[in-house]
C-alpha cells in the first residue's frame, strides 16, 4: 500500500499518549527582557502547567509537551481529521510490517549534524537499547524489528508483527527525532537538540525553559500555516503548576499564553484583555481502583454508583467538561458509547445495596463495616491543582454511602514513584488516549502492572484481565477497521465490567491568550501548534 502525504489508515488511529499528571511547584520570575529583544523581536512566555522531568524524549513520561514540539520534529503528523501528513518525511511506503520513507533533505539539527537516514535509524534504535532506559517511547514504538538505511534520504523501518498504527506513533512526541551527536553524548536529558523552530538556550529546573528562534527553520506540515522561521524571537515556558496563579499572571500580562480548567477558566472566560478557545479534549480525568486491595467487586462497583460526576464537573472543572464512561475519549475513533451500560453511575441507593451484597453494614459513625473492619480506603494523588479539590469531593461522595476515604497528598516528582507501590486503594489522576489499542495496552495490559521486574509499570488498577490483553494484542496488529473497532469495543466492554479504571471527566483543553498574541491553535493530541504563535498588531 503506497501512502504519499496522507494516510488513510491514520484517520483511524492516533499517537499513543501516556500518563498526564501535574507537576511541582515552581518559582515564578520576571526577566528584563520579557517584553522584547534588543532589536526590537517579541518574546512570547508560556505558562505550563506541567514541567517535564526530561528534556530527551526517548525518556520522557509526560507526553503532552509544548517543550518538545518547539525543539524537535517528528517523522510525520497527525493532522486534524485524523489523516498524517508529512514532516521529516516527505513520502512513504507501506508494505506488510514495513514502512519506507522518504526523508526531507538539507535538513539540519541545532548543532549542525545533518539530518538523515541515519539519524532516524539512530533514534529509533536508541529507543529500544536498554542502556538507554526509554520509558512511554518503547511502548509507543511497538514491536520494532530494526531500520535499514537505503540511501542517505531513504530508510526502510521494519517491525516484528504489523501495526495498524505504526504511522499514526510516529507522530508521537516522545518519537521526536533527536541529533544523534547529542544522542550518542547522553545529554539531551537537559540539553535538547532538535531540528524544530526554536533551539535550546537554558533551562532552570523547576522554573523555566528559554528556547531562540531557529532562523533556518522551514517545514512541509501541512497543519500549520507559518512554514517558516518562528516569528517570536524566544519563548520562555514559565513552570507555573498552580491554576490560580495562572490565571493572575495571565491578567496582568506577566504571560501570555496559558491553559486553565475549572473555576479559573470560567472566571477568566470574560476578561476583556484576554481571548480563549476551548478544544476537544483527549484526556480523562479517572480513578483507579487498586484490584489487588480491593478485589471484591460490589464494592467497586459501589465507588463508582457513590460518585456524581456531573458534580464533579461543575466543582472542579467549571463546566467544561464532559461525562465519559469508556476508558477511551469520546472524540477517538473506535471510541464504544454503549459502555455506559455496564458502568455503575451515580446512584447512592444502589451503592449502598451493592455494599451490603459484599458482606457490609452500616457502623455506628455511619462507616460500612464487615467482621468488625470499617470500610476505610486510601486515596493517593498529587497535591498540585486541580487534584486537592477532586480528592475532597470524591472523599465526600464516599462518605455519603459509608466508605471511609483518607487523601495521601505527595508532590509530582514523587507521586509518580509512589503510585506504582501500589499501597493505595485509589489513584487519582489524569492520562490520554489517541491510538486506543496502543494506549490502552500501555496503561491496561497484564504486562504493565508494576513490579519489582516492572518498575516502571503504568498499569494502575493493578488488574490482569487476560480478556483484555487478547482482545487488545489482536486490535494492535488488526488493519482492518471494522474488526479493530469490534475488538476495541470488547475491551472496553471488559474494562467497564470490571470497574478498576473509572472515568470520573473528559476536561476541554481552554486556552488563554493576550489579544497581541495570533495564531492559537492545537493539536489533536493537546500540544500548541507552536510555530503559528505569532506577535498581533
Amino acid at each position: 500500500m503506497s501512502t504519499r502525504r496522507k494516510s488513510r489508515v491514520g484517520r483511524l488511529f492516533a499517537a499513543a499518549t501516556a500518563l498526564l499528571m501535574i507537576a511541582p511547584a515552581a518559582a515564578c520570575g520576571s526577566d528584563s527582557d520579557s517584553d522584547s529583544s534588543a532589536s526590537g523581536d517579541q518574546i512570547l512566555r508560556i505558562a505550563e502547567a506541567v514541567e517535564q522531568p526530561t528534556l530527551d524524549p526517548a525518556r520522557n513520561i509526560q507526553y503532552l509537551s509544548d517543550e518538545m514540539a518547539a525543539i524537535y520534529d517528528t517523522l510525520v503528523v497527525l493532522n486534524a481529521d485524523g489523516s498524517i501528513g508529512p514532516s521529516l518525511a516527505e513520502s512513504w511506503t507501506v508494505e506488510g510490517p514495513s514502512i519506507t520513507f522518504k526523508l526531507r533533505t538539507g535538513v539540519k539539527f541545532h548543532d549542525g549534524t545533518p539530518f538523515n537516514a541515519e539519524a532516524v535509524k539512530a533514534a529509533l534504535d536508541r529507543v529500544v537499547d536498554p542502556n538507554t532506559k526509554a520509558t512511554n517511547s518503547k511502548s509507543v514504538l511497538g514491536p520494532y524489528d530494526n531500520s535499514q538505511v537505503i540511501d542517505e534520504n531513504t530508510v526502510k523501518v521494519t517491525w516484528k508483527t504489523p501495526v495498524g498504527a505504526a504511522l499514526i506513533n510516529l507522530a508521537n512526541a516522545d518519537l521526536s527525532i533527536p541529533s544523534p551527536t547529542a544522542a550518542k553524548a547522553d545529554t539531551l536529558d537537559a540539553k535538547p537538540v532538535g531540528t524544530g523552530p526554536y533551539k535550546f538556550v537554558s533551562y532552570t529546573k523547576g522554573d523555566k525553559l528559554e528556547v531562540e528562534r531557529n532562523p533556518d527553520y522551514t517545514t512541509i506540515r501541512p497543519d500549520l500555516a507559518n512554514k517558516g522561521a518562528p516569528k517570536y524571537s524566544k519563548i520562555i515556558f514559565q513552570y507555573v503548576p498552580n491554576a490560580s496563579t495562572r490565571a493572575n499572571l495571565l491578567t496582568t500580562g506577566a504571560v501570555q499564553v496559558g491553559q486553565l480548567t475549572g473555576p479559573d477558566a470560567k472566571r477568566l472566560a470574560a476578561t476583556p484583555t484576554l481571548n480563549n478557545a476551548a478544544f476537544p479534549g483527549i484526556s480523562e480525568t479517572a480513578l483507579w481502583i487498586n484490584a489487588k486491595k480491593v478485589p471484591d467487586l460490589n464494592v467497586r462497583k459501589a465507588i463508582s454508583a457513590a460518585i456524581d460526576r456531573e458534580a464533579l464537573i461543575q466543582a472542579v472543572a467549571g463546566g467544561y467538561a464532559e461525562v465519559n464512561w469508556s476508558v477511551v475519549p469520546t472524540i477517538v475513533p473506535g471510541y464504544d458509547a454503549n459502555v455506559k451500560s455496564a458502568v455503575a453511575g451515580y446512584d447512592q441507593a444502589q451503592a449502598k445495596s451493592l455494599l451490603a451484597a459484599a458482606g457490609y453494614t452500616p457502623g455506628s459513625d455511619g462507616v460500612m463495616t464487615k467482621d468488625g473492619k470499617p470500610l476505610t480506603l486510601t486515596i493517593l494523588s498529587a497535591a498540585e491543582d486541580p487534584w486537592p479539590a477532586l480528592d475532597q469531593l470524591v472523599q465526600d461522595q464516599l462518605a455519603q454511602v459509608g466508605i471511609k476515604a483518607e487523601i495521601k497528598t505527595e508532590e509530582f516528582a514523587t507521586v509518580t514513584q509512589t503510585r506504582r507501590k501500589g499501597d493505595q486503594h485509589i489513584y487519582i489522576g489524569r492520562y490520554g488516549i489517541l491510538d486506543p489499542a496502543g494506549n490502552m495496552r500501555i496503561l491496561f495490559a497484564c504486562a504493565n502492572i508494576p513490579s519489582a521486574q516492572v518498575p516502571l509499570g503504568t498499569n494502575l488498577t493493578f488488574n490482569c484481565n487476560p480478556e483484555v490483553d487478547k482482545a487488545l494484542e489482536a486490535a494492535v496488529s488488526e488493519t482492518d477497521i471494522p474488526k479493530r473497532d469490534a475488538l476495541l469495543s470488547q475491551a472496553q466492554q471488559l474494562m467497564a465490567a470490571d470497574h478498576t479504571a473509572l472515568v470520573l471527566y473528559q476536561p476541554k483543553s481552554v486556552v488563554f491568550s493576550a489579544k497581541s498574541v495570533r495564531g492559537i491553535g492545537m493539536q489533536p493530541d493537546g500540544i500548541l501548534k507552536i510555530n503559528d504563535l505569532e506577535p498581533g498588531a
